[in-house]
């Protein structure tokens, strides 16, 4: 995955730390936290992929009254697996968090997911790459278990970062098959969805 401008993740992602920054963040992505929302409190074991700072999972078990499940984020960068442990610090009620340095397109665990999520990372791969970290996602999820997926659209125009293959629903659609594509902020942004038979 390439670096911001700057060329350092970490500064980044510092820059973009608290209240009002995970407000905005909530305020965004509300369509893409509803749908896990809607599928986390039946999951036993919660995996997040490119977890970067741990905004996604931190406003996940914010959001959840009563938390069981076992939520493991994984991320290629041990700078930010720090910045993800000090952000989720208080967070742990009722349910285990774990932490786990690996990359996802080589890497991943042998334990199987109810529900595995990412945001904002499968567009800093090729077609090829994308395609088969999804295939090793979905070979991780257990019997009925879902893969949820944001993604930034084409409308965007410009990268965030640089590195971004901003695409189409119809790129994603050939690249990697989704059950269901859903859009939201006026078509800027997508949400990709797999279930498991």
């Amino acid at each position: 995955m390439g670096a911001p401008p700057s060329g350092d993740w970490d500064a980044f992602y510092r820059a973009r730390e608290g209240s009002a920054h995970s407000r905005r963040f909530a305020e965004k992505y509300e369509p893409f936290l509803r749908l896990l929302r809607a599928h986390a409190p039946r999951a036993a074991d919660i995996a997040e992929f490119g977890c970067g700072t741990g905004i996604v999972s931190r406003t996940l078990l914010d959001g959840r009254s009563e938390v069981r499940a076992r939520h493991v984020l994984y991320d290629n960068d041990s700078r930010m697996l720090a910045n993800a442990k000090r952000r989720l610090r208080g967070a742990r009620r009722g349910g285990a968090i774990e932490f786990s340095l690996s990359d996802i397109r080589a890497d991943l665990p042998r334990r199987r997911f109810d529900l595995i999520h990412s945001h904002g990372v499968l567009e800093h791969f090729d077609g090829d790459e994308a395609r088969l970290i999804v295939r090793n996602q979905l070979s991780r999820l257990k019997r009925g278990g879902w893969l949820i997926q944001y993604v930034p659209s084409w409308k965007y125009v410009i990268p965030s970062f640089g590195d971004e293959r901003l695409r189409s629903a119809s790129d994603w659609t050939a690249i990697c098959a989704p059950d269901r594509i859903v859009e939201f902020n006026d078509g800027f942004d997508f949400i990709l969805v797999w279930r498991r038979g």
